[in-house]
């Protein structure tokens, strides 16, 4: 989401997103975090939401997506999971802060009805604004534009107390240094934004069993390199496709979780030789000896990089 500095402004703004590295580009089933500033809402704590389907609304704070185009309009509530405050005013700010000091995250999942506009081109004949408001005890914010893509691609963070990409072996168990992934087997890379689904899933309801698979394709590239970075697959995806050895063995939706995606791939059983990583010295660490990129056809991608055993 675009950064958003609205000064003087004396009702919510957005200020900013949690993640992102293309910030103002979304697509549909997206689970984001949006920053807003000038909500009057002072939270005890934490709000958290405790049930699936996730509620529309959290402490009297609510979210609607907009998409203008030349037939009309249509709105969506966004579901949300939580709402998180943070007092920005330092040392100096009492005990509980007044609502200036507080900027409230909130994470949302954007609706999978939301179309999507390859690239962030504005088409007038088909839509040409996206929208999101926000809601604070029946008194709505003017609307923030946002660009809503096919995909747009985020590998997931820190699982747990682990800090590195959310990649698990097959039993579930996270792929570390300590426990790296070995030649021949395939982990499992979990991520988000990854756009909408065959069959559709229901906006901030849990993924069914089967697992519904992503209705654009994605290609995963393995880079055997030290702490390599993601490689742009598709520079120019509208004219560029990659051959099948390129696509993971499933991509798609994780059952029983909200707007989760999982991409699935097979490391190769024969790998190329490699230094093994090491984390505990205190210089040069090698924190990853492979780097899987996950690239969409609409110019998003992210990577993981991740420990693999060397050969014997």
């Amino acid at each position: 989401m675009a950064v958003c500095l609205a000064f003087g402004q004396s009702g919510p703004t957005i200020v900013g997103p949690a993640y992102t590295l293309r910030p103002s580009f979304f697509a549909p089933g997206q689970v984001v975090t949006i920053q807003v500033t000038g909500l009057k809402t002072v939270l005890a704590g934490p709000v958290y939401a405790s049930v699936v389907p996730l509620p529309h609304a959290l402490s009297g704070i609510s979210v609607t997506a907009k998409q203008y185009a030349v037939a009309g309009s249509a709105s969506y509530p966004a579901p949300l999971s939580s709402i998180v405050q943070t007092d920005v005013c330092g040392d100096e700010s009492p005990a509980t802060p007044t609502p200036d000091c507080l900027v409230t995250s909130i994470t949302l999942q954007l609706p999978f009805e939301l179309n999507a506009i390859p690239f962030g081109l504005e088409v007038p004949s088909v839509v040409y604004r996206t929208e999101l408001v926000i809601t604070e005890n029946g008194i709505s914010s003017r609307g923030f534009g946002i660009h809503m893509n096919g995909e747009s691609i985020h590998i997931v963070t820190g699982c747990g107390t682990y800090r590195g990409v959310c990649v698990t072996h097959a039993d579930g168990s996270l792929v570390t240094d300590l426990s790296p992934a070995i030649a021949g087997e395939t982990v499992v890379i979990y991520a988000l934004g990854l756009g909408q689904t065959t069959p559709s899933v229901a906006t901030g309801a849990a993924t069914p069993a089967p697992a519904p698979t992503v209705s654009l394709p994605v290609y995963a590239q393995l880079n055997f390199s030290p702490n390599a970075g993601p490689t742009d697959l598709l520079a120019l995806p509208w004219q560029f496709t990659l051959p099948a050895s390129y696509l993971p063995d499933f991509a798609g939706l994780t059952p029983g979780q909200v707007g989760l995606y999982q991409i699935n791939v097979k490391i190769p059983a024969t790998i190329p030789a490699l230094q093994a990583c090491n984390t505990a010295g205190p210089f040069l660490l090698l924190s990853s000896n492979l780097t899987i990129t996950i690239s969409g056809i609409q110019g998003s991608y992210d990577a993981a990089p991740i420990c693999v055993r060397p050969p014997k």
